[in-house]
């Protein structure tokens, strides 16, 4: 089966998730019979409603922190997935503070976590295998110390960068397709901007890369023309996402529905 990434919403930070000025429900990869779904936000069983993908599908549920604009409606997801916490399946799989909680903020209880299959704490080196894929976590620089993000390995390797800072190192977990966050346009020690984009791929070599999760001042500078401006400066495809935008390899019939 063909590679798929569908956004369910490319909105991030906390004025465009709470104006809702982009859809913040996170990211799908389908991939080897696979459909996970990746940083659930707020409205994310909503996007899979709208975009006719059936929650019930989902076999993998990925949180990278424990951030409102990521995790929101993963319990929700959960419950989706378990068919109403009735059915045991399912891979969870996020950040040590997602199992744990941060500052006093957890959204997925023990109660949520019972009807899951497996369960996965995401951390620097941990792999996971997935039927016929796997995944490899790396840490990343952000105000949640335990933030991930991950390396997919199936008929194309998928890299996810959350919210970061520049991290040395990270460009060598990029892979075939770089989706990645991108939240500001100054740089700043946590979160992702254009120039720390720029440093990644001066040490690597996707043959796409996929920007998703706008923050305000992203949205007001234009995600197309910072891609445009990427794509000229490095001669690599370069795609700003929007809501419901699917980008695909050619391959069987897909999971998703619409």
């Amino acid at each position: 089966m063909g590679l798929k990434v569908r956004f369910l919403g490319t909105g991030g930070g906390r004025y465009v998730t709470a104006y809702q000025l982009r859809r913040t429900g996170g990211f799908l990869i389908e991939d080897r019979g696979l459909l996970v779904h990746i940083d659930p936000g707020p409205g994310a069983v909503r996007s899979l409603k709208d975009f006719g993908i059936d929650v019930r599908k989902i076999d993998v549920l990925f949180v990278s922190h424990n951030h409102p604009d990521h995790v929101t409606d993963a319990a929700v997801v959960l419950e989706g997935m378990t068919e109403g916490t009735r059915k045991k399946r399912g891979t969870f799989i996020g950040s040590r503070s997602v199992f744990e909680g941060l500052d006093d903020y957890k959204v997925v209880s023990s109660y949520h976590l019972r009807p899951v299959e497996k369960h996965v704490v995401a951390e620097e080196g941990v792999q996971v295998e997935l039927g016929e894929a796997g995944l490899e976590f790396f840490g990343v620089k952000h105000t949640d110390p335990t933030a991930v993000g991950f390396l997919w390995r199936g008929s194309k390797e998928v890299t996810f960068i959350t919210d970061t800072g520049y991290r040395r190192g990270i460009e060598r977990f990029v892979g075939d397709v770089l989706v990645v966050n991108l939240e500001v346009m100054k740089e700043v020690p946590s979160h992702t901007s254009p120039e720390v984009v720029r440093r990644i791929l001066e040490g690597s070599s996707p043959k796409v890369v996929l920007l998703t999760h706008f923050g305000m001042s992203v949205l007001r500078y234009g995600p197309e023309r910072i891609a445009r401006e990427l794509e000229r400066e490095f001669g690599t495809e370069v795609i700003a996402a929007t809501d419901g935008y699917m980008w695909e390899v050619a391959g069987e019939k897909s999971l998703f529905e619409f």
